[in-house]
């Protein structure tokens, strides 16, 4: 991938203390491109209205499919990688107005409204608003922020050097890692202390842990447009009905509704 230091900051002349309460950003990024590590004093809402992104921070990765958003705390962290194209639409938000006040970063469903609030507050809109229409606005936007389902899209990274290359090409490649035992039996360690280290570090077993991230790729596959079958046989699965199988458990919804269930909640 290319790296970028993203040429456009909308934070780079303005303080927190003197902010808007919530300040957008309209982003572009061609496939191959990532942001390196950075982090800035306020919020962030993070969200692809096409294609779709990884963020990472020192001990997770999330998968950004368009019909979600990662939320990130000040402070916090992160890098984010576009191995498509996407466009990303951003919000910045006051750190005495946050909507989400917990440190952790949360993967939110977006819901038409949502999406239509994100858009609504890019700059091109703002300025154009009365400020009464413009206080309203950001009343709605926080009062969804807030209660926007979470997604369990979220993948805690080990920090090991003995398995954090196993969970490195598991994430690149997740079909291509074959059994849990294949995959484990290349890691500088036995059996037992892969076992140990992830449970340790992780809080999953090996085979939770690659389960789950061949549930976000999947996730990131059915945004993309690809058939439940391709996604089923590319991830490893016998039969596409296995597949399903595993996805129902976790998200409780098949894979061919998933996406949609989103976007009309």
């Amino acid at each position: 991938m290319t790296s970028s230091d993203a040429s456009f900051d909308p934070l780079a002349d303005i303080s927190p203390a003197t902010m808007p309460r919530f300040l957008g950003a309209a982003l572009d990024y061609p496939g191959g491109t990532t942001i390196d590590w950075h982090r800035h004093e306020t919020g962030q809402l993070v969200h692809a209205v096409a294609g779709s992104m990884r963020l990472f921070t020192e001990s997770t990765v999330v998968l950004l499919p368009p019909t979600m958003a990662v939320w990130v705390p000040p402070a916090r962290t992160h890098r984010l990688e576009f191995s498509r194209p996407a466009a990303m639409r951003t919000l910045y938000v006051r750190p005495g107005d946050l909507p989400r006040t917990d440190r952790s970063c949360r993967v939110l469903a977006v819901s038409p409204l949502l999406r239509e609030l994100i858009l609504a507050v890019m700059p091109d809109t703002v300025p154009a608003m009365v400020s009464r229409r413009r206080r309203a606005l950001f009343d709605l936007l926080a009062a969804e922020l807030a209660e926007a389902p979470e997604v369990t899209l979220t993948l805690p990274l080990p920090g090991d050097d003995r398995i954090r290359p196993l969970a490195e090409r598991a994430l690149a490649d997740p079909g291509a890692v074959g059994s849990v035992t294949a995959w484990t039996a290349t890691a500088a360690a036995s059996a037992k202390t892969v076992e140990r280290l992830f449970r340790r570090q992780t809080g999953l077993t090996p085979s939770q842990w690659l389960r789950q991230a061949r549930l976000m790729a999947a996730v990131a596959w059915l945004a993309e447009g690809r058939s439940v079958t391709t996604i089923a046989l590319d991830l490893g699965y016998g039969t596409p009905s296995a597949f399903s199988y595993m996805f129902r458990r976790a998200l409780g919804v098949a894979p061919s509704r998933f996406l949609a269930g989103l976007a009309t909640d």
